[in-house]
Formats: structure tokens, sequence, C-alpha cells
């Protein structure tokens, strides 16, 4: 509570892979809801995707994540597990130019 959505992408960014980052954009926002096997809404999860330019630190994957690496967009479709995670990507870039 009490973050902005910039703060909390640089709070975020740090603790996962150790990080600093500066925030350009927001590049969109994904809702995604788990439903239970009668259809209702069990967990709803609210994205908001933030592009970020890389400011300093050294990359080191935290406990809660896999793995951090270094790669082009177009590289990312063999790492990610959702597409909405590779849209997103592809919506960044975008803004990028």
């Amino acid at each position: 509570m009490g973050e902005t959505v910039f703060e909390a992408a640089i709070r975020e960014v740090f603790e996962e892979t150790g990080l600093t980052v500066r925030p350009t954009n927001i590049v969109t926002v994904v809702d995604s809801v788990l439903r239970d096997a009668d259809g209702h809404p069990q967990f709803h999860y609210t994205l908001v995707e933030v592009s970020a330019e890389w400011t300093g630190g050294e990359a080191l994957a935290a406990s809660d994540v896999d793995d951090v690496c270094w790669v082009k967009p177009a590289a990312a479709a063999k790492l990610v597990k959702w597409d909405e995670t590779l849209r997103v990507i592809e919506m960044a870039g975008r803004l990028r130019g």
C-alpha cells in the first residue's frame, strides 16, 4: 500500500533479479481469472505490465525466480510458457520502436 505502479515495478524487478531499472511506460494491463469446476472465480490476478530501462546491477535470480537472462524479444518465444507474456513482450518492443 502506498506505492505507485512504477515504484512497485522498481521494487519487484530488484527483488526478483537484483537489477535497478527506470520505468518508462505502462505497456498494458492483463487480467487472469481462474475458475473452479463450477465456473465461479477462484483467483483473479491483475497484472500491470511496465516497460523499463536497465540502469544497473547484475542479473541474479532470486528464490522465487527460475532463471534470469538477457535475450532479444524474438528469442523470448522459446522461453515463455504463457502466450500472454509473449504478447506483452511484443507490445513492449513496439513501444520502444
